[in-house]
């Protein structure tokens, strides 16, 4: 999937520019193998890596839960490292993982309704020969200290920024 090299691209890249970063592997695992193919792959990178593996970064929250079991039976604390960040989604379960401190540090949720507004309302200047909008989504990452518990975010931000668009 394109966008899925493309977002995994964008990641090492920034990863890159941080002095005290040294990225120690990276996995292709196409989401519709994630299921079959996680658990090995967590098992490889503690036996390769063991203490040194302490972050992770995966571009869905859905790799998170393929993961977390391997890293549990492994006797990982599920609150300590290896840290792991999904870099889009945000789903509920995502939520419950990082509120209850269980092997998902952070999340960038990715709210469906700003997308639904985005999506109508790209589709409806493109339909009308007019130029997108140019609005690009403030990112947002969710942590145990800023969830309150909650098991979603959506933000009020994209709402007001569409009426000034929309001039209401």
């Amino acid at each position: 999937m394109p966008s899925a090299k493309r977002k995994s691209d964008l990641i090492k890249k920034e990863l890159a520019t941080c002095s005290d970063v040294k990225l120690l592997s990276y996995q292709n695992i196409p989401i519709p193998e994630v299921n079959r193919r996680a658990i090995g792959a967590v098992r490889s990178l503690l036996a390769r890596y063991g203490d040194k593996w302490t972050y992770s970064a995966a571009i869905n929250d859905l790799y998170l839960q393929h993961t977390a079991p391997a890293l549990r039976a492994a006797d990982k604390d599920g609150a300590g490292a290896p840290y792991t960040i999904g870099a889009g989604d945000g789903d509920p379960s995502a939520f419950e993982r990082i509120n209850s401190k269980r092997y998902q540090a952070a999340t960038v949720p990715e709210p469906l309704s700003e997308q639904g507004w985005q999506i109508v309302d790209e589709f409806n200047r493109a339909f009308a020969g007019s130029p997108a909008s140019g609005y690009v989504a403030p990112v947002h990452i969710t942590t145990a200290a800023n969830s309150g518990g909650a098991l979603s975010w959506d933000s009020e931000g994209y709402r007001q920024a569409y009426r000034e668009i929309w001039g209401r």
